[in-house]
């Protein structure tokens, strides 16, 4: 396998509000295949002010390959200034982020027949209220709205006939496991569970004929756990009807998130971050028969022992991968630049190797805002390739009236009300969607067949 850097897939969004004229770039990408040649990028909007301002659930159509021609963009779910979630008058900004989706591409055939599941597809993104600054607009962290509003999303759609747009088959909603849909313990049966928060990487096939889906949200304060959604034909809908344990063993301070689920041979991985008295550490990884059931192989490793979001996947090439930063192996000690790629062996208490650079901003020359690479995620393989799509960021705010300086430290400034972002229209073209391809030395078999 090669690594092949193919540049700049989404820069700016051409939605009223969602544009560079208003501080906004395309940020945390994702996609899955639709039909025959139909993919569907999916992003987040971000604010310029290098903090976690997300803004906008937003899709694009595309024809042919995920960097193929935009037939359609469109709005998923739309931040929102006059949100009022507890429903006491006070309102917040409704912020959307790390969109994510799944279902059976339109037209596939399974077990060699017409999938009565075809072209049903959900999308969901996490969801938080955000408080704003009554004089000057901009929207910052609250402890107690973010305690109150931190949930999950999902809508499902479908492509519709003439394969040039989606349509909606259930509009947004919150997430709830059928038969917890109110009360006390109203998103799942683990009861001790605060909030949740929507996993990075897709769901994947849970059974052979795709009525079954994992993936692996995770709780506040435990951690990741996973969840099976399954196809309901009467309704027309996935339903998410079972959640599993808590993978990882929680204490005071310390707990396993931000996971991804991935088939490996005949288990089952889950790859999580460790989060440890506030600092990031390394990588727990999980191996299972079921992780829908107590039991399973835990190896912690220190590599990467980064602060960046990190994604796993099993590739089309049978290969465990994991995609993030580290700075122990930056040349800048850096954790968000390079963005690496390492080879994962779980017959080798997940030994990380054959670390490569996917894409190294300061070799590239993209300099403004200190910025970041993160949140790269694997999409369905096309020919001999699968395409990886990931965020470039800015990483601090710039106060009112200063150049863009990288002499300032995130602790200096303040980011949640004096501050505009200061960057020049050239600057603003580099933050955005980039793209890379993981190059096979022959084709490798889609998941999906078609007529």
């Amino acid at each position: 396998m090669e690594l092949r850097y193919e540049g700049l897939l989404v820069s700016e969004c051409k939605l009223l509000g969602e544009t560079h004229n208003d501080d906004v770039y395309a940020a945390h990408p994702n996609g899955i295949l639709v039909g025959r040649d139909r993919w569907l990028i999916l992003y987040a909007t971000r604010g310029m002010d290098g903090w976690d301002s997300d803004r906008s659930a937003i899709y694009q159509l595309r024809r042919d390959a995920p960097d193929g021609p935009v037939i359609k963009e469109g709005m998923l779910s739309a931040g929102i200034y006059d949100w009022d979630p507890l429903g006491d008058g006070n309102l917040c900004f409704k912020q959307h982020g790390h969109p994510t989706g799944f279902g059976v591409p339109k037209g596939a055939l399974i077990h060699g027949k017409p999938a009565p599941h075809a072209n049903l597809f959900v999308v969901k993104w996490r969801v938080v209220g955000m408080a704003i600054d009554p004089e000057t607009r901009r929207i910052f962290g609250d402890d107690v709205l973010d305690r109150a509003t931190q949930d999950v999303e999902w809508m499902q759609i479908r492509l519709n006939e003439a394969e040039d747009d989606i349509e909606v088959v259930a509009p947004p909603a919150s997430m709830r496991q059928k038969g917890y849909e109110s009360g006390s313990q109203y998103r799942t049966e683990a009861k001790d569970a605060t909030w949740m928060n929507a996993t990075f990487v897709q769901a994947v096939p849970f059974s052979d004929d795709c009525t079954e889906w994992a993936d692996c949200n995770h709780f506040s304060p435990q951690g990741a756990a996973a969840f099976r959604y399954l196809y309901n034909p009467q309704r027309h809908l996935y339903e998410w009807v079972e959640t599993g344990p808590y993978l990882f063993e929680s204490s005071e301070g310390r707990c396993m998130f931000e996971a991804s689920l991935a088939r490996w041979r005949d288990k089952w991985i889950v790859g999580a971050r460790i989060f440890d008295r506030g600092c990031a550490q390394g990588m727990a990884w999980l191996r299972t028969d079921n992780p829908f059931a107590p039991g399973g192989t835990i190896v912690v490793t220190d590599t990467p022992a980064s602060t960046a979001p990190r994604c796993a996947y099993t590739c089309s090439d049978g290969v465990l991968r994991l995609f993030t930063g580290d700075p122990t192996a930056s040349p800048y000690g850096d954790n968000a630049n390079p963005l690496y790629c390492w080879d994962i062996d779980p017959d080798n208490n997940f030994a990380a190797t054959n670390r490569q650079v996917i894409f190294d901003l300061r070799e590239a020359g993209i300099l403004a805002g200190q910025p970041k690479l993160d949140m790269c995620k694997l999409l369905t393989p096309q020919g001999n390739s699968q395409t990886i799509v990931y965020r470039v960021a800015p990483r601090f705010p710039i106060p009112v009236g200063a150049a863009v300086d990288p002499a300032h430290a995130w602790s200096e400034l303040d980011q949640r009300k004096d501050f505009n972002t200061g960057f020049m229209p050239e600057e603003k073209q580099l933050f955005g969607i980039y793209h890379s391809k993981l190059v096979y030395s022959q084709e490798v078999a889609s998941p999906w067949q078609f007529l």
